[in-house]
């Protein structure tokens, strides 16, 4: 069979065939840009990451019903990011693999960075979205409060403590590849408990900037 892409046209739709690992990408970059003006409830996005380190495959609807499924093998990181998802509401399939023999850092971080830019491309340009959004969440003796702006500048303050290991990192990968301010602390005594009523309250906040608030962009200068 030939390589590149195959377009065929029938009735009511089109048929694209993929012959190459390198056309598949060139199309689900194309494809990103054209869904950046379509609703957000109606996006599902689908993004690659692929690295020396990882290479991971994610599906995300923002607006969903909580299906989610984070299979990276790192465990205790995964557990968290099905946390913020299903407390935003969101619908996300993320799986892959990392080079976990060296410490689950590349595969945390990357993972992390993928469900960022994934969630930046489903974002579009923020237009009809409250933009803002604040959470606390306990769980047991830890609180935690987290204050997110869709603002498409990449800034995080995160204080987390005790923290199990990577989670203000993660957290620090996500405002950076979804280019949003991220405000989240969390203290208590188990790290475990920490930990997870931060990741739920970040969840909760972004489910909140993201409601639907009117058709403008909420900056005055027109943009974000």
């Amino acid at each position: 069979m030939p390589l590149g892409l195959i377009v065929r046209a029938y009735p009511g739709g089109l048929r694209i065939s993929v012959r190459d690992e390198l056309d598949d990408d060139v199309l689900l970059d194309a494809l990103s840009h054209v869904l950046r003006g379509t609703p957000l409830a109606s996006r599902e996005l689908r993004h690659r990451r692929a690295t020396a380190e990882t290479l991971l495959n994610v599906r995300l609807r923002v607006r969903g019903e909580g299906r989610v499924l984070v299979n990276t093998g790192s465990g205790f990181y995964d557990h968290m990011l099905q946390q913020l998802a299903f407390h935003g509401g969101m619908d996300l399939r993320l799986e892959g693999v990392g080079d976990l023999e060296t410490g689950d850092h590349h595969t945390v971080e990357d993972m992390m960075r993928t469900f960022g830019e994934a969630l930046d491309q489903a974002l579009g340009d923020r237009r009809g979205l409250t933009r803002y959004g604040e959470a606390r969440v306990p769980m047991d003796e830890a609180l935690a409060h987290a204050v997110v702006d869709l603002s498409g500048r990449a800034t995080a303050n995160i204080s987390i403590s005790p923290d199990p290991g990577m989670a203000a990192h993660a957290f620090e990968s996500l405002a950076q590849t979804a280019r949003i301010t991220l405000h989240v602390t969390a203290s208590g005594t188990n790290d475990h408990h920490v930990a997870e009523a931060a990741f739920k309250a970040v969840g909760r906040a972004l489910a909140q900037a993201m409601t639907r608030d009117g058709s403008l962009v909420r900056s005055t200068k027109g943009s974000l």
